[in-house]
């Protein structure tokens, strides 16, 4: 046998071997590529910008009437109809949420931010974000709306870490919408728990969550301001030194003012030993500001902050603190504000999981008031229209139909005494925190007593007197929740609602009805009322004083607001031409964000409100904008309106109406009221 191969197949077999082995090579290349890529997959998985990015760009695909679609609907009234479009939206937009809540589900987001860019950094993120968060919000309504309280409460826990993730960015406006990304989440929670939704699995979802945020400073301000404050110093050292350095700062950091001219000018006169002295100066007061938003002495901070301010205002820093320093007092009320929310919403959830709260016990009666008026407007308007006309014609027999229409609202009227009966009253959650001129929901209020008055008159006309009583007592109460609403409309429907149900009580018969537990649940129920302010009037006239002042406020760049002192504007007005003034402003485009009775839905407010001075007033409005753009501050200042309700009148009389229907409950007939003055 020979002991070698011949030369030719000696050749060929190093080429098999060669081969061979370069097969082996490029396999283990190939798996080494391989893994490499799957642990940067895993880690760009585990970022949650890169779902962010994915859920951005399947967001900014959609139609335009889709995105519009999303953002305009009215969840002031939790009731109102749900239109076939936004379903169909939000339909859409379900494969943008999954990523969204992928990426939510990551522990940390970064979207490689190229901090060396300066004032010129772009965030484009940031818009979508919130865009994408809205379409979350208003699915998670839904959801709750719908009875899905589990996908409800894991919406509010993706757009609270939403919220959190934002702050990776270092950078102030980040966090800024990071908090506002946060909050839109937490008023779905607050929703659940008005409507005393959620579960304690729900609420153990939503706390885990909010156990990743820190409980100083949630959203970072303070790690902003520091990136921020590295930011500026390197960039603007960088950007302005040099020949011709200061000319171009004045022309991008000059402020447009003519009485600027001189800031301006000096900015492009600095030396560079000026301008980095001027640095120098910034650098110092950001270390102040970092130490101020640090103290954990809220009011100690507070208070430094303030002096900072002032002293830039002196102008103690130099001409480039003016340019850099904004007023970071907001920022800083900001974050206490988040500190404090992030505080309550814990709290609150603890008591649900555990289940020393519950769910009714936080619940929100205005909810359950505007369920009521949505099952009320199912009744027929006709004979809706004949509850008032009962109370003036009390031994009459009632009409069949109108009997009727009563029995019918039995389950309103149970979903009133439960709403009645819940501590809780919070008219914000529907109408924002602005006073209005004539909320959506107040002629709804005025039938709701119209209601409860002319069924207690059928209970007492067949003897019925604890069920009486039983409607009677809703209505006191319900006066003393919309004493709450802090809005002169408002006060005057409650007034109302107490004299409606106190007129039924000083009838001589139905003294003789009354016994003592039927004039101890009453009193209790009047009990309710404050004392310092009956039915809200002086809370609905500071609202409207401080709301005007503040939408003039907001026109400071036109010609007329300027010229008026805003504060004696407000205060000006007689009480009835203030609240023409809020009719006014309503029909005003863009005054306020939040729904009113339109035109066509006032006519049960008829009697407390002058309709047709309502629509006067209204019609006024365009001549009311054309002289804030005129700059004519005297047509303001001197302009009359006719009265719309006396409510001037009704503010004198409402101490002496609470105090006659007490003493109508101490066994007191009506002659005797009328001996006793009352």
């Amino acid at each position: 046998m020979p002991t070698s191969y011949p030369q030719s197949l000696q050749h060929r077999r190093s080429w098999v071997i060669r081969i061979f082995m370069w097969r082996w090579i490029g396999v283990l290349v190939i798996l080494t590529v391989l893994i490499a890529s799957d642990r940067v997959h895993a880690q760009s998985a585990r970022n949650a910008a890169t779902w962010y990015r994915r859920a951005i760009e399947a967001y900014e695909s959609l139609p335009t009437d889709v995105k519009k679609s999303l953002w305009e609907f009215d969840w002031s009234n939790p009731n109102g109809p749900i239109s076939d479009e936004f379903r169909l939206a939000l339909a859409r937009v379900q494969p943008v949420l999954r990523l969204a809540h992928r990426g939510a589900r990551q522990g940390y987001s970064d979207f490689d931010l190229d901090y060396a860019q300066g004032v010129e950094l772009l965030l484009p993120h940031l818009s979508s974000m919130r865009g994408i968060t809205w379409a979350m919000h208003n699915d998670a309504l839904l959801r709750l709306r719908d009875g899905d309280t589990a996908g409800a409460a894991a919406a509010v826990a993706s757009m609270y870490r939403m919220g959190g993730h934002l702050s990776s960015d270092r950078i102030l406006i980040s966090s800024l919408v990071g908090q506002a990304l946060f909050s839109a989440g937490d008023m779905v929670a607050q929703a659940g728990v008005d409507r005393a939704a959620f579960t304690p699995d729900d609420s153990a979802t939503m706390m885990e969550a909010l156990r990743e945020f820190s409980a100083t400073d949630p959203f970072e301000y303070v790690e902003a301001l520091a990136m921020e404050q590295e930011i500026m110093i390197g960039w603007m050292a960088e950007k302005y030194t040099g020949e011709g350095g200061r000319e171009q700062l004045a022309v991008d950091f000059g402020l447009g003012d003519e009485n600027a001219a001189e800031q301006n000018e000096q900015l492009a006169a600095m030396t560079e030993e000026e301008f980095f002295g001027s640095l120098d100066q910034v650098d110092q007061l950001m270390n102040r500001v970092i130490e101020a938003f640090s103290d954990p002495d809220q009011d100690a901070g507070r208070a430094a902050m303030a002096k900072i301010t002032e002293e830039i205002s002196a102008g103690e820093h130099g001409i480039m603190a003016n340019v850099m320093v904004p007023a970071y007092n907001k920022i800083f009320d900001k974050m206490h504000m988040a500190e404090q929310r992030l505080a309550d919403r814990r709290a609150s959830l603890a008591l649900l999981m555990t289940g020393e709260l519950s769910p009714r016990a936080g619940a929100n009666a205005v909810i359950f008031y505007l369920r009521a008026i949505t099952l009320l407007e199912e009744i027929d308007a006709e004979q809706r229209k004949q509850w008032p006309a009962l109370a003036a014609k009390p031994d009459e027999p009632i009409d069949d139909d109108v009997v009727e229409s009563l029995t019918d609202a039995d389950p309103i009227i149970t979903l009133l005494r439960e709403a009645s009966h819940t501590a809780r009253c919070d008219f914000s959650a529907v109408r924002g925190r602005w006073a209005l001129a004539i909320p959506a929901y107040l002629p709804g209020f005025r039938e709701l007593a119209n209601l409860l008055v002319a069924d207690a008159d059928r209970l007492l006309q067949v003897g019925e007197a604890d069920a009486a009583v039983d409607r009677l007592e809703i209505c006191y109460r319900m006066s003393a929740h919309l004493a709450t609403d802090g809005v002169i409309t408002s006060a005057l429907v409650s007034h109302d609602m107490l004299d409606a149900a106190a007129a039924i009580l000083q009838r001589e018969l139905t003294q003789a009805f009354l016994e003592d537990v039927h004039r101890e649940l009453l009193h209790q129920a009047l009990g309710t009322m404050s004392r310092k302010d009956p039915f809200g009037y002086i809370a609905g006239i500071t609202s409207a004083r401080k709301r005007i002042e503040e939408w003039l406020s907001d026109r400071r760049q036109s010609s007329a607001a300027p010229q008026l002192d805003l504060g004696e504007f407000a205060r000006g007005r007689d009480i009835d031409q203030l609240l023409a003034w809020m009719v006014a402003l309503r029909h005003i485009q863009d005054v306020f964000d939040w729904p009113e009775a339109t035109t066509d839905s006032l006519a049960p407010l008829d009697g407390l409100l002058a309709l047709d001075a309502v629509a006067a007033v209204a019609e006024q409005s365009a001549q009311i904008s054309a002289a804030i753009q005129a700059g004519e501050a005297e047509a303001l200042s001197d302009r009359e309106f006719p009265s719309i309700a006396r409510v001037r009148e009704q503010l004198a009389r409402a101490r002496a109406d609470l105090r006659r229907s007490v003493r109508v409950l101490k066994h007191q007939t009506a002659s005797d009221l009328a001996t006793d003055g009352g």
